[in-house]
């Protein structure tokens, strides 16, 4: 029931798209899904 799923008939089936990303939403993503260490070995931060 993602925004990924399709509907065929009566029902829904899931499904997977590849979106691509640019550089800012990919960071944005990152910083709400990876641990600061993970986003700071990606990324380069000033600090």
């Amino acid at each position: 029931m993602s925004i990924y799923g399709k509907s065929y008939g009566g029902g829904m089936c899931w499904s997977e798209d590849i979106i691509p990303m640019t550089e800012k939403e990919v960071k944005v993503w990152a910083e709400a899904h990876l641990t600061a260490e993970e986003y700071m070995e990606l990324f380069e931060v000033e600090e």
